[in-house]
Formats: structure tokens, sequence, C-alpha cells
């Protein structure tokens, strides 16, 4: 590679890093843990047609499935999830990607991704 291209590359990685930092701190500043945040943010803006399963949300944020599971566990717990929110296909989990509750309504996720972005 030619030195402006390494240059461009240590920009764009400084850029995405920058972006998150900001991201995090303003999640954390509405009392959002930023994975938590990063997750909602990863299931709203899943494909059209593509199912919120476990395996989708920790490739969609880069983590491992047993972390995905219990990410997920968390919101369910904080009734984020409605009484349909967990389901077995084929031995598969996958989540309701209709948010529920006060505080985990699309509108504040929508304010929070506004704030954070």
């Amino acid at each position: 590679m030619a030195s402006g291209e390494y240059w461009a590359l240590a920009e764009f990685r400084f850029l995405i890093r920058r972006y998150l930092n900001n991201s995090e701190k303003a999640a954390q500043s509405v009392g959002l843990d930023p994975q938590q945040y990063q997750g909602l943010l990863a299931l709203r803006g899943l494909p059209d047609g593509q199912e919120p399963t476990i395996r989708a949300l920790a490739d969609r944020l880069q983590i491992r499935h047993h972390s995905a599971v219990g990410l997920t566990d968390g919101w369910r717990s904080e009734g984020c999830f409605g009484a349909n929110g967990q389901k077995m296909t084929g031995g598969r989990c996958w989540y309701a990607s209709r948010l529920e509750g006060k505080n985990c309504s699309v509108g504040w996720c929508e304010r929070v991704a506004r704030k954070c972005l």
C-alpha cells in the first residue's frame, strides 16, 4: 500500500473510534450501558425480513453467542420484551423486535439514538 492509503485507513479507523467513544458517553449520560445501546440499534436496524435471532445480534455486535444471550436476558428482565419475546424455533432462540415498556419504547430508542449520534 502507498503512504496515502495507510493515512486514509488510519483516518477512517480514527473516525470510527471517535464516533464509538462519543456514542458510548452519550448512552451512559442517559443511564444506558453502551453495549445495550449498540444492541438496540442493531435490532432496530436489521434488514427487512431478517429475524432478530441471537445469532444475528451476536454477528451485528461482533460478540460471542453467550454474550448476546446475556444481553437479551437483561432486556427481558427489564421488561423490554413482551411475553412472546422468547421463542424456540428449530433449536434457535430469537426475540421479538418489538420493544415494550416505558424505558424501552421505539420512541425512547430513537431519542437516545439522536443524542448518541
